[in-house]
């Protein structure tokens, strides 16, 4: 296996195809916009708040990854996304930017992929980590469904 295959296996794992864990696309499926930006007392964030935050260094990434630089904002501002942008624009955003990442990563050479190994594996990691919280958040309201990844057994 060729570190392309591993960096694209591990980026359409995280975002589109479940594995061991549940893909961002999967774990956001059919929520609407009410049901994105609900949260408990006990959550600091909603799944609309977490999506913005995974786009915004995922984004932020990219451009780096494609040469272009950006200014970084403090983390706490990460979590609240573009100003009136809808819940269904904020998934459309999300899955333009992981298909962008697909597209880059299968063009690039193996020396660039070899430069960028790390910080794809972290990328990818805190993706993951997020999407776990969004899971929980959706069985806490009630609104997971067993065909979007781990079974949930109230």
């Amino acid at each position: 296996m060729t570190l392309k295959t591993s960096m694209l296996a591990q980026l359409k794992t995280c975002h589109r195809e479940n594995a061991w864990y549940v893909a961002t696309l999967n774990a956001i499926d059919e929520l609407t916009e009410e049901q994105a930006m609900w949260k408990p007392q006990e959550a600091d964030y909603s799944i609309f708040e977490l999506t913005n935050h995974i786009i915004y260094y995922s984004d932020r990434y990219l451009k780096r990854f494609k040469g272009t630089e950006d200014d970084e904002i403090h983390n706490d501002n990460t979590f609240k996304g573009s100003e009136g942008m809808s819940w269904y624009d904020t998934v459309e955003r999300l899955t333009a930017i992981t298909s962008e990442w697909v597209k880059v990563v299968g063009e690039a050479d193996e020396q660039k992929l070899a430069d960028w190994a790390v910080d794809i594996a972290h990328l990818t990691t805190h993706t993951a980590y997020h999407t776990g919280q969004m899971v929980v958040l959706r069985k806490w309201q009630h609104a997971w469904h067993d065909k979007n990844g781990v079974k949930y057994n109230p």
